[in-house]
């Protein structure tokens, strides 16, 4: 993701949102998609599960959220 004319807040909002996605992708191939919870995911990113939860609705679709990713 290009960051040319984002704010800051912007900035870290989508840093975060990279944060979690990788995080959650790690801990599905370690622990499998029910083995990870939003609680550990949101604790690996150092943020708490209501912040997680700002950024994705759903365990579900912070799981599908690599193939709805736009492309750099």
């Amino acid at each position: 993701m290009t960051h040319v004319g984002l704010t800051l807040r912007e900035r870290k909002k989508a840093k975060t949102r990279a944060a979690l996605i990788e995080a959650s992708q790690r801990l599905f191939a370690t622990r499998g998609y029910a083995g990870a919870t939003l609680e550990d995911i949101s604790a690996e990113v150092d943020i708490t599960t209501q912040t997680l939860l700002r950024y994705f609705v759903s365990k579900t679709q912070l799981a599908l959220a690599p193939l709805t990713a736009p492309l750099d």
